[in-house]
């Protein structure tokens, strides 16, 4: 509200409907859109428009023309796209935590499944760098997984006398 009065008070001093200052209207509409839900942003945008009216109206004795109806157009079509993005903004980033929360969910099932499971099992990213390795794999590889995550897996196992192992 306050930052819809400073408009107003701006385009009042500036020359009301022949001012070059009512596209700061668009702004708080932007912000309005973008920061209150959609209801919230179209009411900013109804008030700015009165606003522009009253203004043009009362302070400034003329005919309402096509120019000020086409702002007013424009003010409408700004809250109704700014609105449209924030919320499929929001939407989104909704999703995005669901999924987060369920990929992590996946992530500890899969740990729990590999961890307790009698055989070894390694992962090596594309480097052939050790992602993982289950207490199967430490056991029989005499490895601390902790401890070489991110190490060459052939290097270590080669320091370890195990390149038998990968000669077929």
């Amino acid at each position: 509200l306050f930052d819809l009065a400073l408009v107003t008070a701006i385009v009042h001093v500036t020359g009301g409907p022949e001012s070059n200052f009512i596209p700061l209207y668009i702004l708080v509409i932007a912000a309005a859109a973008v920061l209150l839900p959609l209801w919230s942003g179209l009411l900013v945008t109804a008030l700015a428009s009165a606003l522009l009216i009253a203004d043009a109206v009362l302070g400034y004795p003329v005919q309402l023309g096509v120019a000020l109806w086409l702002q007013i157009a424009v003010f409408m079509l700004v809250a109704v796209a700014t609105g449209w993005v924030a919320s499929r903004v929001r939407v989104i980033g909704r999703e995005r935590e669901v999924l987060q929360r369920e990929v992590r969910r996946l992530q500890l099932e899969a740990g729990d499944i590999l961890r307790n499971i009698g055989s070894g099992v390694v992962t090596v990213d594309g480097d052939g760098n050790l992602l993982f390795a289950n207490p199967a794999a430490e056991s029989f590889l005499s490895l601390d997984a902790a401890a070489t995550i991110g190490r060459p897996v052939m290097a270590l196992l080669d320091l370890l006398g195990y390149e038998a192992l990968f000669e077929h």
